[in-house]
């Protein structure tokens, strides 16, 4: 079910549990199916956190600590670097033990140093004791090319803010060239030696994300995870227990569209 793409009236966001507490993204999936709420996407969490002033003009400039770190309704699974993705990704949550479980669809098993990505409430989480498998149709799980390696500084990916490599250097250069003629770009002057390299730094972190990646997993994107420190809201998490006790941002299925 595609997401109607509309802003968010910032006041009908809301947290799903009490801002003090957290739960597993597990227990904050299905408490949201039971009340009928959409968490929001990596894309949305993304723009609230680079906006601030989407959540503080309605809720006041501490919001965001308040709520943060926070889980997303984006399920990402990827295998490890230069394999293909096969029949099943796997990954066993280090705390639980519980194993998460993406079925690939066939036309995606061939597919290197890419992954899959699917938004609430397009699957279904099945809880099978020490299993959790995602269920979605084909249609629902879009794939991301060229997904990176290591962690590291990259391009967000324009429909869901995830973190991707470029393809090629002349790629890379016309993507900084295009972030420098920005009006919200500072004005640098960079020096003549190795110009190159201080423009990619300069263009990586006013306008890329920071991904951080396990070898192999599945679960939900987190972001504004305190291990990214001083870049924290550009930080994307893609790794982490789905078991750690987080928050999320929900709005109501029945009203509100998304966040453009």
């Amino acid at each position: 079910m595609p997401i109607p793409q509309k802003q968010i009236d910032p006041k009908d966001i809301r947290i799903l549990v009490d801002p003090r507490a957290g739960l597993s993204f597990e227990k904050m999936f299905f408490l949201a199916k039971e009340k009928n709420e959409r968490i929001l996407s990596n894309k949305e969490v993304d723009r609230i956190l680079l906006e601030p002033g989407v959540m503080c003009n309605a809720y006041g400039r501490d919001y965001l600590s308040q709520v943060a770190p926070l889980w997303t309704g984006t399920v990402l699974a990827y295998a490890r670097p230069g394999r293909r993705l096969g029949q099943l990704i796997e990954y066993e949550d280090s705390k639980s033990k519980i194993r998460w479980m993406f079925p690939v669809p066939v036309g995606c098993r061939e597919l290197k140093d890419s992954a899959l990505v699917v938004e609430h409430p397009d699957y279904d989480l099945f809880n099978a004791g020490s299993r959790i498998v995602v269920n979605a149709l084909d249609k629902d799980i879009n794939v991301i090319e060229n997904f990176p390696r290591d962690y590291g500084w990259y391009r967000a990916d324009e429909k869901t803010a995830i973190p991707v490599k470029m393809k090629s250097v002349s790629e890379t250069i016309s993507w900084m060239k295009q972030c420098l003629s920005s009006p919200n770009s500072m004005k640098v002057t960079f020096p003549k030696e190795r110009r190159r390299l201080f423009m990619w730094d300069h263009t990586s972190r006013f306008f890329g994300r920071h991904l951080y990646r396990a070898d192999e997993w599945v679960g939900p994107i987190a972001r504004a995870h305190p291990d990214y420190y001083s870049h924290n809201r550009r930080g994307v998490s893609t790794g982490l227990d789905p078991s750690y006790e987080f928050r999320v941002l929900v709005v109501s299925r029945e009203t509100a569209p998304a966040i453009d």
